[in-house]
């Protein structure tokens, strides 16, 4: 027992059972952590990145902003004078071609006009009675028991009766047509904009009532310069940027004199399959001939905002071992179109395949990602 009590605690026994204990601890670390490496392997996030889908080298042209305005857009109002007392539209409110819109007060024109009736009928009857004795002092002359004077009296009794009927037919019709400008048609179809009187005031001929605005097909105006527009065709066709999407439409027309801008003025005229404009709201046009534009179309997903203003994509650059590390990497942004931005500057050619598509949430620089097979272009790039 004193030899093998001996042994055990001698120093080389101890160093021995040392050095075992380290060898063993070691291993289990290097088993521990090649276990957490394969996990941490398999719950690596997997992102999808441009790859071949990127659009490389996109076109533009000159843009131009387009106000969309209503094919015609009048202030209407009464051609005589009078109390509005109808008003039958409301702003926002349509309205069909000849519908009426507002009503003057009317009881002095109907009053004169039952006047002016029964004036009618009075120089109805004088004139029927100069006929009468027109025909008599005929027959008297025959007989020879009338003079020529008192004929010519007679002819002169019917002239005047029948000139003094004609005057009140005249102011009759006059008063007929008064009454019909006391109403207020609309003339097309359209929707009110403004109500500019209100029911009880006292208006004059030439005082607006209402602002309309008709609804047909609306078109676009561009102002542009002259020189520009000397070098646009009618017909040309023209691609229009809206909110709620994009579509072509032609030029309608082209007014090359210089307004008060100093620019000349382009029409656009939309068809039946873009989608619907409101007068007033403002679209980008581009005009010209395309010119190539540096830059990489990516996913409106892809950017995160990096601040200040500015913006930012992450570059997922593939490793040895098939994984990528996550870079972040500040972009300019130079246009927007639909679901799409267009990106330029602070980007090299290498990496544009490598930007990361979506999910740009859920990761951060410096992490390690997997990338789905169809990026296999971007790693091969």
């Amino acid at each position: 027992m004193t030899r093998m009590h001996s042994f055990i605690y001698s120093p080389l026994s101890l160093i021995a059972i040392f050095f075992v204990v380290l060898i063993l601890a070691l291993g289990t670390s290097r088993i521990a952590q090649s276990a957490s490496g394969e996990h941490n392997a398999r719950e690596a996030l997997m992102v999808r990145t441009l790859g071949a889908d990127r659009e490389v080298g996109p076109v533009s042209a000159d843009l131009y902003v387009g106000r969309v305005e209503a094919d015609q857009r009048v202030e209407v109002g009464f051609d005589s004078s009078g109390r509005v007392i109808v008003i039958t539209k409301k702003e926002g409110e349509s309205f069909a071609k000849g519908d009426l819109l507002a009503r003057l007060d009317t009881d002095r024109l109907q009053a004169r006009q039952a006047e002016l009736k029964a004036q009618v009928d009075r120089a109805k009857a004088g004139l029927r009675l100069a006929e009468s004795s027109l025909q008599r002092a005929l027959g008297l002359k025959k007989s020879g028991s009338i003079s020529d004077q008192a004929l010519d009296e007679a002819y002169q009794r019917r002239d005047a009766a029948e000139a003094e009927h004609q005057v009140v037919l005249a102011q009759l019709d006059s008063i007929g047509v008064e009454l019909d400008k006391s109403e207020l048609y609309a003339p097309f179809d359209g929707v009110v904009i403004d109500r500019l009187s209100d029911i009880g005031r006292t208006v004059v001929v030439g005082v607006p009532i209402l602002l309309l605005e008709e609804s047909g097909e609306p078109e676009i105006k561009v102002d542009v310069p002259l020189a520009k527009a000397q070098r646009l065709q009618i017909g040309e066709r023209v691609r229009v940027e809206h909110h709620n999407g994009e579509f072509e439409a032609p030029i309608a027309r082209i007014n090359l004199s210089i307004n008060s801008r100093r620019v000349s003025e382009v029409y656009i005229k939309p068809e039946d399959l873009s989608p619907a404009l409101v007068s007033g709201e403002l679209v980008q046009v581009e005009l010209g001939t395309l010119q190539a534009d540096e830059g990489v179309w990516v996913p409106i997903a892809a950017l995160t905002e990096f601040g200040r203003g500015l913006w930012s994509v992450y570059i997922a650059r593939p490793d040895s071992d098939g994984y990528a590390s996550v870079e972040k990497a500040v972009v300019e942004l130079r246009r927007i179109r639909g679901d799409k931005a267009l990106i330029g500057a602070g980007l090299s050619a290498d990496q544009l395949p490598h930007i990361v598509r979506e999910a740009t949430h859920r990761i951060v620089a410096g992490q390690r990602v997997r990338l789905e097979s169809n990026t296999q272009y971007s790693q091969a790039h």
